[in-house]
C-alpha cells in the first residue's frame, strides 16, 4: 500500500502544479496571495476530514517532540517549499518547475544519510547521477527556451537575458566565457531547486515525527495550518494582505483546486511513510508527478507549455534516476 499512496501523492502534487500554473498566468496574483488561497482550501478540507476521523477513531496521543517535527515539516513544506515553487511556476511553467523539483530525491537521500543514517547503495548512487544529469539537462534547456509568458507580458529568452533586458535572470561571472547553463541561470530554475531542498527536508521531518505520533492526518493538519499562519503573517507584513487583490474568481478557483490536490499529495505522502515506506522511496515515487503534470499540460495547456525533445528526455531521465534510487 505504501507504493500506491506514494503514487497518489504524485498525482496530487501534479494536479496542484497544473492548477497554480493556470491561475497565475493572468499575472494578477502574487505568489504569497496565491498560496494563501491554496492553503485556505487545503485547511478547510483537512478540518472536515480531521473531524470525521477523530470523531470516529478518537484523537491520537500527543508528544511534544513529534509536534515539533510536524511544525518543522510545515515550515519547510508546504510553506517555504511552495513559496519557491509558486515563484518558479510563474517564471518557467508547471512542467519545468515540477521536473526540477524532482531533485528533492537527491536532497532526501543525502539528508537521510546524514540525519537518519540511511545506507546508500551503489544503485542509489547511479540513480542519483542520472537524476542530477536530468536536472542539469533541464536547466540548460530551460535557460535557452522562451519563458512562458503571463497575460499582458512578453516571454524572455536566455539570449535576451544575457544582454541585461530581463531583470529576472541571474548572470554568472563566467558569462561570455562559458555558454549554456553556466552562462545564464534563470531565476525560476533557482527557485525550483530551492523548493526541492525544502520539500526534501520536510520529508525527513515527517518521518521523524511519525516515530513519536503515528498519525498521518494530524501531521498533514499541523503542517498545512503552520504554513497558512506563517504565509499569512508574511503577506500581512509585506503589505499584500490588505491591498492589491486583483485576483479574478476564475484564478481563485484554480488556486483552491490546487490546494485540494496539494492536500491530497501531502496526506498520501504521510500515509506512505506510515505504511512502512522509507522516506527515500516515498520521495522518489512521489516525484513521478512530472508525468501527471506533463500529460495534463499536454491535454489542456498546449498553448501555454512549450514541449521539446530535450524537455521530455530530461523528464524521463530524472524519473529513471529516481526509480533506481528506490528499486
Amino acid at each position: 500500500m505504501a507504493y500506491l499512496f506514494a503514487i497518489l501523492s504524485a498525482a496530487g502534487y501534479g494536479i496542484n502544479d497544473l492548477c497554480i500554473h493556470i491561475g497565475m498566468r493572468s499575472g494578477r496574483a502574487t505568489s504569497a496571495q496565491a498560496l494563501i488561497i491554496n492553503l485556505l482550501s487545503g485547511n478547510l478540507l483537512l478540518a472536515v476530514a480531521g473531524m470525521a476521523v477523530y470523531f470516529t477513531a478518537g484523537f491520537p496521543p500527543l508528544d511534544w517532540a513529534g509536534m515539533l517535527y510536524f511544525i518543522a515539516a510545515g515550515l519547510s513544506a508546504p510553506f517555504l517549499g511552495r513559496i519557491f515553487s509558486f515563484s518558479s511556476i510563474k517564471r518557467i511553467g508547471a512542467t519545468r518547475t515540477t521536473t526540477l523539483r524532482v531533485s528533492d530525491t537527491f536532497f532526501t537521500m543525502a539528508t537521510a544519510f546524514i540525519l537518519l543514517k540511511n545506507v546508500i547503495t551503489f544503485r542509489s548512487v547511479v540513480g542519483a547521477v542520472l537524476l542530477v544529469a536530468g536536472v542539469v539537462m533541464l536547466i540548460n534547456e530551460t535557460s535557452r527556451a522562451p519563458i512562458p509568458a503571463v497575460e499582458g507580458t512578453t516571454s524572455t529568452t536566455a539570449e535576451e537575458a544575457a544582454t541585461g533586458e530581463d531583470t529576472g535572470t541571474v548572470h554568472s561571472p563566467l558569462a561570455g566565457v562559458t555558454h549554456g547553463i553556466l552562462a545564464t541561470i534563470n531565476t525560476g530554475t533557482l527557485f525550483a531547486l530551492a523548493s526541492a531542498f525544502f520539500f526534501a527536508l520536510a520529508g525527513i521531518f515527517r518521518q521523524m515525527a511519525l516515530e513519536y505520533i503515528p498519525s498521518a492526518i494530524l501531521g498533514t493538519i499541523v503542517g498545512s495550518f503552520v504554513a497558512l499562519l506563517t504565509n499569512s503573517a508574511l503577506t500581512y507584513l509585506s503589505g499584500q494582505l490588505g491591498s492589491s487583490w486583483n485576483i479574478t474568481r476564475r484564478d481563485a478557483v484554480f488556486f483552491a483546486l490546487g490546494g485540494v490536490g496539494n492536500t491530497m499529495g501531502m496526506l498520501m505522502f504521510f500515509l506512505a511513510l506510515a505504511g512502512g515506506g522509507s522516506v527515500s522511496m516515498t520521495a522518489a515515487l512521489k516525484n513521478i508527478s512530472p508525468l501527471f503534470t506533463i500529460f495534463l499540460s499536454w491535454l489542456f495547456l498546449r498553448k501555454m507549455e512549450r514541449f521539446t525533445v530535450n524537455l521530455v528526455a530530461s523528464v524521463l531521465l530524472v524519473i529513471a534516476g529516481a526509480s533506481l534510487i528506490v528499486f
